[in-house]
Order: structure tokens, then sequence, then C-alpha cells
């Protein structure tokens, strides 16, 4: 899958950083931390390397979740 280009590329680096201070401040405190895959499952990471999935979605679903009678968040007109 190719990631799409960012206006502000630092953005990606500074995200992982970020999950990697979460997962550091998980193990110190023994509890889980929980995030969003890119194929769109939510999953709860574990210190000890267990990874449970919390929710299946998938791309449309996630992205059309508030517009259920149209597809991919846009009204379609029929001319």
């Amino acid at each position: 899958m190719d990631k799409p280009k960012r206006k502000y590329p630092w953005i990606d680096e500074l995200a992982k950083k970020t999950g990697e201070a979460a997962m550091e401040e998980a193990r110190k405190h023994n509890t889980h931390i929980i995030y969003t895959r890119d194929d769109g499952r939510t999953v709860r990471a574990y210190p000890d390397g267990r990874i449970e999935i919390v929710r299946e979605e998938n791309k449309y679903e996630q992205n059309n979740k508030h517009y259920p009678n149209k597809k991919e968040g846009r009204e379609i007109e029929e001319s």
C-alpha cells in the first residue's frame, strides 16, 4: 500500500515516536495501548507482544459510517 504524500512529512516521524513513547509507558505501568492500524482494525497491544483485535472495520465502512445511504461519503447526483 502506498503511503499518501503529506504536506508536512515530519508528521509521520512524530506520530511514530509518539506511539513508541506510549508503548514504553504501557510497559512501565504494565497496561496496554489502543490504536487503529492502517488496515482499519482497532487493536489493543500489550507490553508482552500480544495484540487483540477490538474492532474490525474496512476502509469503506470507516469512511462512510456517518453516511449510510451515500457512496464514499458524497451524494451522487443523477442527470
